[in-house]
């Protein structure tokens, strides 16, 4: 006994494989969008969890990090109880041709040895503050950083260019 299909249902059965793909497809599609909704959950628990503002903007998912003004980035850099990373991407020439001290306490890693040194950021749920020279190659590493998955990137609006920590050492230096 054999079991032969005719033409009939062989189209049949590829025109049933051709609707299985599609609906796989569908699934990993729907599969990606989930992991996305589930890390910008995590992000904002995390960010709640520290009592964090956020904006509207960053809660409807318009964008993936803060902007923090520089003012409340300072707020968070002088405050020694939080856990946080100070990453500055800014470019050598910039440090060594500007009257801009780096913050010591930062972790000096340029933009594009950044996907090199993650380690360095001590954990992708830490809370990470990024600061260039003005702030514009920070928003790239803002971006990146949350496509790696980091929860809690902020973005320090102006960069070095409106630190008010610089402001008070230039003060400090004239008057000396």
């Amino acid at each position: 006994m054999s079991y032969l299909f005719d033409i009939d249902d062989r189209k049949q059965f590829h025109r049933l494989r051709r609707q299985v793909l599609l609906i796989e497809n569908q699934l990993f599609k729907l599969e990606d969008e989930l992991s996305t909704v589930n890390y910008k959950v995590q992000s904002l628990q995390i960010r709640a969890l520290q009592g964090e503002i956020m904006t509207q903007a960053f809660i409807l998912g318009n964008i993936p990090y803060l902007d923090l003004s520089p003012e409340k980035a300072f707020e968070i850099y002088q405050d020694h109880n939080k856990d946080y990373c100070i990453l500055d991407i800014s470019r050598n020439v910039f440090i060594e041709t500007s009257e801009v001290t780096p913050l010591p306490e930062s972790e000096r890693i340029q933009f594009e040895n950044l996907y090199e040194n993650l380690d360095r950021l001590g954990g992708k749920q830490r809370t990470i503050l990024v600061m260039s020279e003005d702030g514009t190659n920070s928003i790239l590493a803002c971006k990146m950083l949350c496509e790696l998955g980091f929860l809690n990137v902020n973005n320090i609006s102006g960069g070095h260019k409106y630190w008010p920590g610089h402001k008070k050492e230039n003060q400090l230096t004239n008057i000396a």
